[in-house]
């Protein structure tokens, strides 16, 4: 296992998952968030990683989720709700951030009230538009058997 932490909130979303699982094979240490405490813990037993049930509008809670860890990542939505609630929880921790969907609003709360992290880094709509969404008929058109996962 690689040592440093990498926390995913909303684990158990369609999303949420496939990063686990990713991130679970490539051998990093895990801590798993999602509110449905079911399908949370079997997802940390396949992956075997600690699961923390958090509902990111329960601030102690989601800074609890982010502490110990050198990277949030965000698979939680919708992005017009949850904003930049994890983004600032993940600075207060001192973890970097990656919000899979987090877009112009949560880029505009953060330049508006920058966080006082220091040497923070946060990417935002990794994955969204333009991102992978542009590549993927490209990546296609290469792939011998013309299938993607």
């Amino acid at each position: 296992m690689k040592r440093y932490c990498i926390a995913i909130l909303g684990a158990t979303g369609s999303i949420g998952r496939e990063v686990t699982c990713w991130l679970g094979a490539a051998g990093y240490t895990l801590r798993l968030g999602a509110r449905q405490p079911e399908a949370l813990h079997a997802l940390a037993q396949q992956v075997n990683a600690h699961a923390q049930v958090v509902d990111l509008y329960q601030q102690e809670a989601l800074d609890a989720f982010s502490q110990g860890c050198a990277l949030v990542v965000n698979c939680a939505g919708p992005s017009y709700l949850v904003l930049d609630r994890v983004a600032r929880s993940a600075a207060r921790a001192g973890a970097h951030y990656i919000d899979v969907s987090g877009d112009a609003p949560v880029w505009h709360l953060l330049q508006q009230t920058p966080t006082s992290a220091r040497d923070w880094t946060a990417v935002l709509s990794a994955g969204m538009l333009p991102g992978l969404a542009n590549l993927i008929p490209d990546w296609l058109g290469v792939l011998p058997d013309d299938a993607i996962t």
